[in-house]
């Protein structure tokens, strides 16, 4: 895969563990607060998108034994750490663009984990914003029917109090906003 991102190599095989070591720290985390969204059904497609050491994406793979769990990284580095490391019959590694996501066919996968991706693709290779938007649309293009598609990333935000307003009110067949709350915390 030809690509511009070289400015993620982070080295020889030593630097790449201490790279992923902090990252990996908080991968029960990372999975635990995005995991309640997906549909554990047979046969479902969970892509792990800018999978990095491939931890999070074997979590996933372990937590829904019944999905098959892909993750995909830009940078081959990774994909190689990720399969020297991890083997689980319903787990696999790919080399793709996180943007482009050229190696899946439309309306074939299940869900997206985007964790802590959307803000590497948007940086590197030329900073450029719209890379989130073609990256979420090129998701929405590839998921199934009452697929879902979930970003958990980084933003540092003030430390205040804030005060959270859920409607008690049910909207159809579906749950109140404070009973989904209540049911996810």
């Amino acid at each position: 895969m030809q690509t511009k991102y070289t400015t993620q190599d982070r080295g020889d095989k030593k630097d790449y563990q201490q790279y992923l070591e902090a990252m990996d720290a908080i991968a029960i985390e990372k999975v635990a607060s995005a995991s309640v969204f997906f549909e554990p059904k047979q046969g479902n497609i969970l892509v792990d998108v800018g999978m990095a050491s491939g931890t999070s994406t074997t979590i996933l793979a372990q937590l829904f034994p019944q999905l098959d769990i892909i993750g995909v990284d830009i940078n081959p580095k990774m994909v190689d750490i990720a399969n020297e490391t991890y083997q689980l019959p319903n787990l696999s590694f790919r080399e793709d663009d996180g943007e482009k996501l050229s190696t899946f066919k439309e309306n074939s996968v299940s869900g997206f984990f985007n964790c802590s991706a959307i803000h590497h693709i948007t940086s590197y290779n030329d900073y450029d914003n719209n890379r989130a938007i073609n990256t979420l649309r090129r998701q929405v293009e590839l998921l199934k029917d009452k697929g879902v598609l979930v970003i958990r990333d980084f933003v540092k935000v003030e430390e205040k109090e804030v005060i959270l307003e859920l409607s008690t009110v049910p909207k159809d067949t579906r749950p109140s906003d404070s009973d989904l709350f209540i049911q996810f915390a």
